[in-house]
């Protein structure tokens, strides 16, 4: 029995020792793991910055070559020898022509370990971007759900609208009739009358960096000039500041669009007798005179964006112009070096897109690589939008697509007439045939997504570029011709 018993006790006694050592193993492993997890997040952490850094420093030399990177392996000595590897990717979004968004991951795996992910991000700055467009350009990420679009307030404005610009929560906004200029700023509305009852056609408001003040420059239809530049400052307070006459273009041909960038007005008018582009010196707002005598386009422009950009390590600056005629052709790249030669700019065309089916460029807008094309005036069915890839607009492969949608919905047939963007959304304004009916669409940017239809926001009668989004208000702003003239659009939350 003592013998028994003896037995027992040893069982037992082995039994418990097992417990305690299989505690011991298990704390030493988990001690383990958490010493390399330690150590390698510290290893990934590092870099996820360095990543990060070289973002930066490529976005200080070239802001537009700070692109996303898909996922690499990192192979350091441990990853050749089969026992750690990282695993690294970056991610860039445009927030705005002027802003980035930008995340790092780093991904690791031990073998016999789960795998581990760290992430860092920031947001890099274009100031000189900002700069050139007169801090007509915002910072922010667009906040809340896009997905479902929401009317925060609307205005009343005393005439039919032709185009809008929105500047740090106010919108500017050019009217075919009187008043003809009205700014919309902290809930109330003050407008401006043309001397000579003459229509604005479009508006692009900057700031002058020498004094602070505002300035709305204008397209217009006038005898006084085809460029109005109005002190737009105090509301309160508008006056005309200058204006100028084009020359070799008859005095009763209207200007159509212009868009400010570098102290300079880029300006187009109607397809007539004269050239269609122009480039004005707006240093002095109140004295702005005409470098060179302009570029024969050979047809009517319907929107512009210009920015310089590096091509080949050699800095360019591009006009992107949505234009139309008889041969289908809807966008025209100019080459406009304008700052070796100030009094005779070189212009060039480096590339012209036409495509098969009848229609016009009606609009484009550029955001970081992506240009975005609107056309107008084609039958259901035909794609009207599309994603060029602007890294080189000079390249024989620029004009084919890398995306292409039609913005036609299930009943009606709709056509582009404004276009904007930011992070993961553009904002696509659109019209049917008429003018009549029509809808803001948000569409996805992602690539991967195909341009996918994330929701939309009904408005009728939508003005011509009468769509601006203000990204330091998170709004966006819509102008038409019935009543309210003004829409404000948020997110839902």
């Amino acid at each position: 029995m003592k013998r028994g018993f003896s037995t027992l006790e040893i069982i037992i006694s082995f039994a418990i020792l097992a417990i305690i050592l299989s505690g011991v193993v298990m704390a030493d492993f988990g001690a383990q793991y958490w010493t390399i997890t330690s150590q390698t997040s510290n290893e990934a952490l590092y870099k996820s910055k360095i990543q990060l850094e070289n973002l930066r420093a490529a976005s200080k030399r070239d802001f537009l070559s700070a692109v996303s990177q898909s996922v690499v392996r990192d192979n350091d000595a441990s990853c050749s020898s089969g026992s750690l590897c990282y695993y690294m990717e970056s991610k860039v979004i445009d927030t705005s022509p002027c802003s980035k968004y930008a995340s790092s991951t780093v991904s690791w795996q031990v073998y016999g370990y789960p795998t581990t992910t760290t992430e860092l991000f920031t947001t890099f700055d274009d100031a000189a971007g900002i700069i050139a467009r007169g801090g007509d350009c915002g910072l922010n990420w667009p906040s809340g759900n896009w997905a479902s679009p929401t009317l925060a307030s609307s205005a009343n404005l005393r005439s039919n609208t032709s185009g809008s610009d929105a500047l740090n929560g106010s919108v500017y906004v050019s009217e075919y009739a009187s008043p003809f200029l009205e700014v919309l700023k902290s809930g109330s509305v003050y407008s401006y009358s043309s001397s000579d009852s003459a229509p604005f056609n479009s508006v692009d408001v900057a700031r002058n960096l020498a004094n602070g003040w505002v300035y709305a420059y204008v397209a217009a239809s006038s005898t006084q000039g085809q460029l109005q530049v109005i002190d737009v400052t105090d509301p309160t307070k508008i006056f005309r500041a200058g204006g100028l006459v084009l020359s070799g273009v008859s005095s009763t041909t209207p200007a159509q669009e212009l868009f400010f960038y570098d102290r300079k007005i880029y300006l187009t008018t109607l397809f007539a007798s004269g050239p269609e582009f122009h480039i004005i010196d707006v240093g002095d707002p109140t004295n702005p005179y005409e470098l060179g005598s302009g570029f024969s386009v050979g047809m009517s422009a319907y929107d512009i964006a210009v920015r310089e950009q590096y091509v080949a390590g050699i800095k360019h600056k591009f006009a992107y112009l949505a234009v139309g005629s008889s041969n289908v052709k809807n966008l025209l790249v100019l080459d406009i070096d304008d700052w070796t030669t100030p009094n005779h700019p070189a212009i060039t065309a480096v590339n012209t897109c036409s495509f098969a089916s009848a229609g016009q460029g009606a609009a484009v807008y550029l955001q970081g690589n992506s240009l975005y094309l609107g056309r107008a005036g084609l039958a259901k069915g035909t794609p009207d939008f599309f994603v060029f890839d602007a890294s080189d607009p000079a390249s024989s492969s620029f004009c084919t697509p890398i995306r292409s949608i039609d913005v036609d919905d299930s009943s009606v047939s709709r056509y582009v007439k404004t276009i904007r963007a930011s992070g993961p959304y553009i904002f696509i304004g659109t019209t049917n045939t008429s003018g009549n009916q029509g809808e803001i669409q948000v569409r996805s940017s992602d690539a991967a997504d195909n341009l996918k239809l994330l929701g939309t926001y009904a408005i009728s009668s939508l003005s011509d570029n009468g769509m601006d989004f203000d990204n330091d208000a998170n709004q966006l702003y819509a102008v038409t011709a019935s009543s309210p003239q003004v829409q404000i659009i948020t997110s839902s939350q």
